[in-house]
């Protein structure tokens, strides 16, 4: 596992001086909270008011480091700023889709693109599941994913492509950078079941949204500040339509909603709800972007979505007070934002098994598939399991990191009788010889090429220790395969 160095410090000192630009370091931002807190009637003590923080996590999560990937993909991070500035440049809603898509993904088990997937063996992908049904985004992803792949094959996962682009989609719509830490892994599974209970709904109440983000570890703050992402992007009718039809069955809109946006919001909608509005809450005489004038239009009764306009109804009222606050409450906005992304993209961090690096972000890199009717019955193994197949000690990427390329599309690739596979130094490993070509993968990498079906790790364990590679006692397959997808 990669550690940080020396330089990393030094990386941390750059970023810390560009932060504390415009008077938003930690002195800075101290100040303003006063400032803005003496005007609030419920003063600024404790809890969330005045604890201040460091920009970076004090217990790095395990796994993830600063410039993962400066040695095996140097130019990982410009590939995926620049294909996101050419993707925005051809359409600027790319940059909230993609916020969005994080979010949806790092929510529910951590930023591990499960809600990339597509549905695997029969099994509801994520994005199947209700709130994730209005989801867009990944073409994009796959466009970022494809470049990587091009300069560097299997190095980059598809949950730090996910977490990097959200960052440059955010720089891009005008918001704050902050430093991303990657080395994540890609799930091998979905977690549709789950998505319905974790992700809140438009139309909940702020007690509710709350509650959500405090099972996710987050705090009042730091929950009013990440909503504030609903400054950019659109949203669909459907989603509050009722707000101003015929709220909760009263015939009447949401008394809530300031007269003339209720109009506004008659005018964009109709008969179907299926026209989108801008979530730009517009700003008189200025671009609409991403900011603190979400705070504000929330103060004047302009909230579009009802969970978002409950800010104004509890003890969350406070910190939309103090971001609206002008210029001061941008600046401590924009940071306390950043700082909330920081700790939303290091929820749970999926590294190693029973991670993967996919070779297509849709679908993980191999799937466990039938018994005997695939490849396996012409496949040959080394004895070290006995009467068992390749998947009885390979993982899916020993089979992909034998072929070299991209894996074969068919299973009947996989029928020559000369192959066999030798045991690897590395604990768990196997290296695939296919044809008398052997290739190896190198240890920085060995963390991302685990199985992710663990019931096989005792057999690849025991394959391993064998020590050199030896193609002696031959056994035909009778067990199950990896299938290529």
């Amino acid at each position: 596992m990669r550690r940080p160095d020396p330089a990393t410090g030094l990386r941390f000192a750059a970023v810390s001086l560009i932060l504390c630009t415009a008077n938003i370091c930690a002195v800075a931002r101290r100040s303003s909270y006063a400032l803005l807190l003496d005007d609030e009637e419920d003063g600024g003590g404790g809890g969330d008011g005045s604890a201040s923080f460091s920009f970076f996590p004090q217990t790095q999560p395990r796994g993830l480091v600063y410039g993962f990937y400066d040695e095996s993909c140097p130019d990982a991070e410009g590939i995926v700023s620049s294909t996101m500035r050419e993707l925005y440049l051809a359409n600027p809603n790319v940059a909230a889709a993609l916020v969005r898509l994080f979010f949806h993904d790092c929510f529910i088990h951590g930023c591990d693109a499960s809600v990339l997937l597509d549905r695997i063996n029969g099994d509801k992908s994520e994005r199947e599941a209700a709130p994730n049904q209005s989801l867009r985004g990944f073409g994009a992803v796959d466009k970022i994913k494809a470049r990587l792949e091009a300069a560097c094959p299997r190095t980059v996962s598809c949950a730090d492509i996910l977490v990097l682009a959200a960052r440059d989609s955010l720089v891009l719509a005008g918001g704050p950078s902050y430093p991303v830490l990657t080395g994540r892994s890609d799930s091998a599974r979905a977690f549709y079941d789950e998505v319905g209970a974790r992700i809140p709904s438009p139309n909940a109440t702020y007690t509710v949204t709350l509650d959500a983000f405090a099972r996710r570890g987050f705090t009042e703050r730091e929950t009013v500040a990440l909503l504030g992402a609903h400054s950019i992007g659109k949203v669909h009718c459907r989603f509050f339509k009722d707000r101003i039809d015929n709220f909760a069955g009263t015939g009447e809109p949401d008394d809530t909603i300031d007269a003339d946006m209720v109009e506004e919001m008659r005018a964009v909608c109709d008969g179907d709800g299926a026209a989108p509005m801008e979530m730009g809450y517009y700003r008189q005489g200025r671009e609409v972007g991403f900011g603190a004038h979400y705070y504000a239009k929330l103060l004047g009764g302009r909230g579009i979505l009802r969970s978002d306009q409950q800010l104004t109804a509890g003890s969350t009222v406070r910190w939309v007070r103090v971001y609206a606050a002008g210029e001061r409450g941008e600046e401590v906005f924009r940071e306390d934002f950043a700082h909330a992304m920081v700790k939303l993209a290091a929820l749970e961090p999926l590294t190693g098994s029973p991670g993967h690096v996919r070779i297509r972000c849709s679908k993980p890199s191999y799937s466990y598939s039938n018994w005997e009717n695939q490849f396996c019955k012409a496949s040959t193994v080394h004895g070290a399991v006995s009467g068992g197949c390749a998947s009885s000690i390979l993982s899916p990427q020993d089979i992909h990191v034998g072929l070299g390329a991209e894996p074969p599309s068919r299973p009947n690739s996989f029928t020559s009788t000369s192959s066999c596979m030798a045991p690897s130094p590395l604990y768990g490993r196997a290296v695939t010889k296919l044809l008398g070509k052997a290739n190896a993968v190198s240890p920085r990498q060995e963390r991302h090429l685990s199985d992710p079906f663990p019931r096989h790790a005792e057999a690849r364990r025991a394959a391993g220790r064998d020590g050199e590679a030896r193609c002696g006692s031959i056994s035909p397959c009778r067990a199950g395969c990896w299938r290529a997808v």
